[in-house]
């Protein structure tokens, strides 16, 4: 179990959950292109009774290329359409004022730390005697950066900002194995400006929690009441981005606190350490836009085939799109496969003896980009590359894989062909089907697949069809003694209301209340439909994980608490053995393989009732992948040979996810 140091100590300023909260002014880029601005803000800094100065040190060129392909242009709002190269060309604190800025703020009696980018930025930073780093969220998995910082022994302030769990254990493991103890995480949101409803403040206990460390805040939103909240919260320090009062220029400005607020906000949030106590309703918004700006490995001089990779040919630098920085070790002394250009994501094809990759492509991505963002996230850990398709263009989860490869319609007589020269082109190891309609299809390639070797973790067509048909389902229950929703015939209705379903595709959203014998006789299409009796009761969708014997390995269980068109707009993970039983049974009965859902009725009299089973991922199948089932982790650790059948699976009982839009908020609530 991973542990560090409850106090950190800072050029004397202790750092603790007994001591007030640190506040840290953050100049970032707001010195407006002058060193004299710089100072000026300094001045103020000091009038307001900051203790602590934060700058940034890097430069354009050791961060990104100055290219402008459409990887290299930021794409959304505060920056739309900026290179990468630009904006860090602006925003940039000269590497010949940071003696002046260092002096100037000890004068002032304040101490000065950076973010540090790369090895050059702690080679000044340490003639400065710099007291401790500051890593910014992007360089979070910049494993030779935190080599680097590690080796100086100073204190460490790790940023989170658009990372998981598990890439942040990732990166404490590595600095612990280091022998690092002296660290301290900043939860962050890296949406600049950061509205109140996103901060999602409940994380700053859960991580403290999770990792026994010290926690603090990096914000980003405006004004003074959620960094006091996140005092409240646990939070030991908080950074804010500050400014002149009079600058509404400089590249931060926007999301920065006026300097003659700064006292307020010190005496708001002591007060706030004082009283501790504030409620944990905090909101969450997905940061996909930010994963582009991950550091990955790039080719930053042209190179020729047989040449061999070195530290000045391949480098650590954003955004995403090449392998993950952690294997930059591995690869300098290693041939290139190819000519290959400047600027190239690096890939492992590209490595001579590099293992073949195997990317991920998800199929009908239409809407489907929280699952999208989810494998991304996943495989950006790995260096692979997430594969969308569809046969829409314009669709919307085009835009969130890495790629996208337009397919005609899977009723095409050249879909197949298309689809394997598809994943020929594109090293396709793996697919994730997601649309009822194509799970039979899929299934009955499955080893046509297994031949060219694509990894597809589905049941057999048997039991997708059985899945898909919920007449055939409700007979598969009945034979298998397993508790099911009644189903009855048309003419043996005797009582209203009932539900009555299309008995194929998701049953929410071809279900309707029929209230009389005049509406069910309306009903479209009735002779292909299912009628059940109305079960007024608690309904829980319950996500599996099951292995390729198809053993259902974890089941976590969400109740469903508000539905809107057959998916849930709010679950809740709740400990209801009884349900996660007749899920697993009900999972391996039908050897379902992957992730999949099995939908159950609580009875008030009769107890869990089977409704239906979908041998794919669920619209609310998020929430478990953040209580403890990473099933998009776990799917790519299967295909490449990496799953350990022994793995200790978590739940977060008490978690609560409520989706609006593209908005998914979470909290905990105690059960």
């Amino acid at each position: 179990m991973l542990s560090f140091n409850k106090t950190l100590t800072i050029a004397g300023r202790t750092i603790a959950q007994n001591t007030p909260p640190l506040i840290i002014a953050e100049l970032s880029g707001n010195h407006g292109g002058s060193l004299s601005q710089a100072l000026a803000l300094l001045d103020q800094c000091a009038a307001q009774g900051v203790e602590m100065v934060k700058f940034q040190t890097y430069e354009a060129s050791t961060i990104t290329l100055d290219c402008d392909r459409p990887e290299f242009v930021v794409q959304t709002e505060l920056w739309k359409d900026r290179k990468l190269y630009d904006l860090y060309k602006e925003a940039q604190t000269p590497f010949d004022w940071h003696p002046a800025l260092f002096n100037h703020a000890r004068k002032l009696g304040m101490i000065p730390i950076s973010s540090p980018f790369d090895r050059s930025a702690v080679d000044l930073l340490e003639s400065l005697d710099c007291p401790a780093y500051k890593i910014a969220s992007c360089e979070m998995s910049d494993f030779d950066l935190l080599r680097t910082v590690a080796k100086t022994g100073k204190p460490i302030i790790l940023s989170t900002g658009a990372s998981s769990i598990q890439e942040i254990e990732e990166s404490l493991t590595f600095l612990a194995d280091l022998n690092v103890r002296n660290v301290c995480l900043l939860h962050c949101i890296s949406n600049y400006p950061t509205r109140a409803k996103q901060a999602n403040l409940a994380s700053i206990q859960h991580l403290a929690d999770k990792f026994n460390i010290l926690v603090g805040f990096s914000d980003h939103t405006e004004g003074l009441t959620i960094p006091t909240a996140a005092v409240a919260l646990g939070s030991v320090i908080i950074e804010k981005h500050v400014r002149l009062d009079e600058d509404t220029e400089s590249i931060d400005s926007a999301f920065s606190l006026q300097a003659s607020k700064i006292k307020k906000l010190i005496k708001a949030c002591n007060r706030s350490w004082k009283a501790l106590g504030a409620a944990r309703v905090m909101p969450f918004e997905s940061e996909v836009d930010t994963l582009r700006f991950k550091r990955s490995l790039y080719i930053t001089e042209d190179i020729n085939k047989g040449d061999l990779f070195s530290h000045t040919s391949v480098k650590s630098l954003r955004p995403s799109g090449g392998m993950h920085t952690k294997y930059l070790p591995q690869i300098i002394g290693k041939a290139a496969t190819k000519d290959l250009k400047r600027a190239t994501p690096l890939e492992h094809h590209m490595i001579e003896g590099w293992a073949q990759k195997k990317n991920i492509l998800i199929t009908s991505a239409s809407n489907k980009w929280i699952l999208i963002t989810l494998f991304k996230k996943s495989a950006l850990r790995k260096g692979l590359k997430v594969y969308t398709a569809d046969m829409n263009p314009e669709c919307k989860g085009q835009k969130y894989g890495d790629e996208f490869i337009q397919l005609p319609a899977d009723n095409d007589p050249d879909y197949k062909q298309a689809l394997f020269q598809a994943c020929k082109e594109n090293h396709i190891g793996m697919i994730i089907p997601t649309r009822d309609g194509e799970l039979a299809f899929f299934a009955s390639i499955k080893e046509d697949l297994n031949e060219a070797g694509i990894f597809l973790p589905m049941p057999s067509k048997e039991h997708v069809e059985t899945c898909i048909d919920k007449l055939a389902f409700y007979k598969h229950c009945l034979n298998h003694d397993m508790p099911v929703a009644q189903k009855i015939a048309p003419d043996q209705v005797r009582k209203f209301p009932v539900f009555v379903r299309h008995r194929t595709g998701a049953a929410g959203q071809h279900a309707e209340l029929i209230h009389d014998l005049s509406e069910l006789q309306a009903f479209p299409d009735l002779e292909n439909s299912i009628i059940q009796p109305y079960i007024e009761a608690p309904e829980y969708s319950c996500d599996i994980l099951s292995d390729m014997n198809g053993k259902a390995l974890h089941v976590i269980v969400r109740e469903r608490l508000k539905i809107k068109k057959g998916e849930s707009r709010k679950s809740l993970i709740v400990n209801k053995q009884n349900i996660a039983t007749l899920a697993k049974k009900c999972a391996d009965s039908l050897s379902l393989k992957g992730h999949s859902l099995v939908q159950i009725f609580d009875h008030p009299h009769k107890g869990p009732l089977l409704i239906e089973v979908n041998a794919r991922f669920g619209g609310c199948s998020y929430l478990s992948v953040t209580g403890g089932l990473d099933s998009p982790k776990h799917l790519i650790d299967m295909m490449l040979g990496q799953f350990k059948p022994d793995t200790d699976f978590k739940t977060f009982y008490g978690l609560e996810s409520h989706r609006k839009g593209k908005n998914i908020t979470y909290k905990h609530k105690s059960l």
